[in-house]
């Protein structure tokens, strides 16, 4: 594989090459990173657009609480030339968007199409949410790379600062900060 830039997303394949590399650890780490991302910037969009405002120092629940509305569980992806999932309607998706409703209770597992009529989400908010999610799969591009190039975070150069809990659970899997983060600590 060529090394490329972190701001340049990676393929399919090299994805799966570098994640044949992680460690059982890494990889446990690296896919709930990813869900955890995608559920963040859905909560983020959707509060934006009730004009709540969102803070640094606000979680998922805290958002999710505020939002009181329709909360991602799950996108599920068949990969490139597969539809193995279903919505609701009965369609065949390669991308599942599997979505609750507060205050009925009740899980939908959606394509785009009816994500829109069930939510009466604008393709704008749609728009940005997978927005929003291009980005985080430049973070995880980041990531990889960072683990394929060998790259490691010593947080002894940070002593003294008060480094964020969620950083060291990172650390601690062995997974290297993105340079945002490190960018955080430095300032």
């Amino acid at each position: 594989m060529s090394l490329r830039s972190f701001h340049t997303p990676l393929t399919e394949a090299e994805v799966d090459e570098i994640y044949q590399l992680l460690t059982p650890k890494q990889r446990k780490y690296m896919d709930a990173f990813t869900k955890r991302s995608k559920k963040s910037k859905w909560l983020e969009v959707l509060a934006l657009k009730k004009g709540i405002i969102v803070t640094e120092d606000m979680d998922n629940e805290q958002l999710a609480e505020a939002v009181d509305d329709w909360i991602l569980v799950e996108i599920l992806d068949g990969e490139r030339g597969n539809r193995p999932f279903r919505c609701e309607c009965g369609m065949p998706l390669r991308y599942q968007y599997i979505v609750t409703h507060k205050k009925q209770n009740k899980t939908y597992k959606l394509g785009e199409t009816c994500l829109r009529n069930y939510t009466r989400l604008t393709p704008e908010i749609i728009r940005d949410i997978k927005k929003g999610f291009h980005s985080i799969h430049l973070e995880r591009d980041e990531l990889l790379l960072k683990i394929y190039r060998g790259e490691k975070t010593d947080i002894k150069e940070f002593a003294g600062i008060e480094i964020p809990q969620s950083y060291l659970e990172q650390i601690e899997h062995d997974i290297p900060l993105l340079d945002k983060q490190l960018k955080k600590l430095h300032d």
